[in-house]
């Protein structure tokens, strides 16, 4: 649902103060828990680093301590609580020093989290979350209005209340777009860029470009984060791989088996970059399977995971009966594709193992464009034989 990019975890993006060289960073990260054990199910906690997510994992002590190489100046660590009492709760904060700490504290009682002492980060209010709300205070109220009517329990959907929150959502996109022309040296107007904006298919990439080249790249100008927006919104940015065959690469599926990612056998070749964790990727898979299904005579899916824990893999691909070809760990795959895009991604390649399709993110979200690429590729078999 349109409405729920508010409340999923958001692709953020950091802006960099000042001109400075591409370096990495060696983020010490600590978060303590205190209060009620809250399960690990419903709290998580997480630093993004380019287009993905790192989940962080508390130990047996709840405490949760990683050392994590960044090449952003201010990355984010975000802790996230969800209930069927209450809509998502987010706490999320810029990383602003090598050496962070938070102590977050849940209540049983109120069944909320709150993050009671920091060290080394700088909150979202702070960082210009704030002088947003005031900016969108309207749109974001009327928003809240129909939140609030909303079933967070996703047992029913009222659709006058869905159609609203739609509208109303799309209303403080453009409220901040709005903002970042106007305030574009605050850390929030480069979040709000990456998160909410970037990529959303009702803007165009020469309308994103435009806004970036204007208001943003003065502060970007020579940065990690320059190369990575313009790499988004290069329209080209898949052109060496589609006017000639992609490298044939070989890797090794999760039953060992040795696979190549030329078309086998004259076969269309699906590439799908993804993970478990990833809400985006998960919510893909019957709509996968579906396409399987329908043309697996001229299809062969190949599924590469972004996880850290394997096993974990295995149970989900078992659970869900994926019976295509999954692989676990395979970054050099994943980066010939491109994958630092962000996930979940698809690629289609035809019998001479070219790229005729792809996606990144939230675009053609129904696969729509994607069918029907496979049904006209499945008639001009059909005529060929």
């Amino acid at each position: 649902m349109k409405h729920t990019k508010f409340y999923s975890v958001a692709i953020l993006f950091f802006l960099l103060l000042s001109q400075s060289a591409i370096s990495q960073k060696l983020y010490n990260i600590e978060v303590k828990f205190s209060g009620t054990e809250v399960s690990k199910k419903n709290i998580g906690v997480q630093v993004i680093q380019g287009f993905r997510a790192i989940p962080l994992n508390k130990d047996s002590s709840n405490i949760i301590a990683e050392v994590i190489e960044f090449p952003e100046k201010f990355p984010v660590v975000e802790i996230n609580y969800f209930s069927s009492k209450h809509p998502p709760a987010f706490h999320r904060y810029f990383l602003t020093e090598q050496n962070c700490r938070l102590l977050v504290r849940f209540d049983k009682d109120t069944d909320i989290i709150n993050v009671e002492q920091t060290s080394g980060v700088i909150s979202f209010i702070d960082g210009g979350l704030s002088k947003f709300e005031h900016f969108a205070k309207a749109e974001l109220e009327t928003l809240d209005a129909y939140e609030k009517l909303y079933n967070h329990d996703f047992i029913a959907v009222d659709s006058i209340v869905l159609s609203n929150l739609n509208r109303y959502s799309d209303a403080v996109e453009e409220k901040g777009v709005q903002f970042i022309k106007k305030y574009p040296n605050l850390l929030y107007s480069t979040w709000i860029f990456m998160s909410e904006i970037l990529g959303d298919p009702k803007f165009s990439k020469e309308e994103l470009l435009g806004l970036y080249n204007k208001n943003l790249k003065p502060i970007h100008t020579g940065t990690f984060e320059e190369k990575l927006i313009l790499e988004w919104l290069d329209p080209n940015r898949l052109a060496l791989n589609t006017i000639a065959p992609l490298q044939n690469k070989k890797f090794k599926d999760l039953q060992g088996a040795t696979h190549s990612i030329s078309a086998p056998g004259g076969k269309l070749v699906l590439v799908n970059i993804w993970a478990t964790w990833c809400g985006p990727c998960v919510g893909e898979i019957p709509r996968l399977k579906e396409l399987h299904s329908k043309y697996k005579d001229s299809l062969e899916v190949f599924s590469f995971s972004t996880d850290a824990n394997e096993q974990k893999l295995r149970n989900f691909i078992k659970t869900n009966e994926i019976n295509w070809v999954n692989v676990f760990n395979q970054p050099e795959i994943c980066q010939a594709f491109g994958s630092d895009m962000g996930i979940p991604q698809l690629f289609l390649l035809n019998e001479k193992g070219v790229i005729i399709y792809s996606k990144s993110g939230s675009a053609d979200d129904s696969l729509e464009i994607l069918e029907k690429t496979l049904a006209l590729h499945s008639e001009r078999q059909k005529s060929n034989n």
